[in-house]
């Protein structure tokens, strides 16, 4: 099967049909906005599952999301890497406040890359004194 999934041209198309279907499942409904966005509401409460290439996330209450990955797991090979940390350059903390979203990494990526210094193995940083 990883030959059917990673081996051919075809792999992409392989590999969303076969999570769609199962997601359908799962009674899971796509998006009509975001085909890899997918949703249900369970006992009032939204389950909600983004694809993303090969990697998968969660939202829900924790009954919710384990019993979504029990099924997963059942169904594909999976890893658990926990909560999300990073997702397309956005830092991601969860607390119970909320959820907080912070460009800070790809931000002083491309401040060093606007000032030339991509190619150093180090950055400066020089603080100018104060303005009287």
């Amino acid at each position: 099967m990883k030959k059917a999934l990673y081996g051919l041209k075809q792999a992409p198309r392989a590999w969303y049909g076969r999570i769609d279907s199962f997601l359908m499942s799962m009674g899971l409904a796509k998006s009509k906005v975001d085909p890899n966005l997918s949703h249900k509401v369970v006992e009032d409460v939204p389950v909600i599952l983004l694809l993303y290439v090969d990697d998968l996330f969660l939202t829900g209450n924790e009954k919710q999301i384990m019993e979504s990955k029990k099924k997963l797991a059942e169904e594909f090979e999976m890893k658990d890497l926990g909560l999300m940390h990073y997702f397309l350059g956005l830092g991601v903390w969860q607390s119970l406040e909320g959820i907080f979203l912070n460009q800070g990494k790809y931000r002083d990526i491309e401040e060093i890359q606007y000032v030339g210094m991509q190619s150093h193995g180090h950055t400066h940083v020089l603080q100018p004194e104060a303005v009287s």
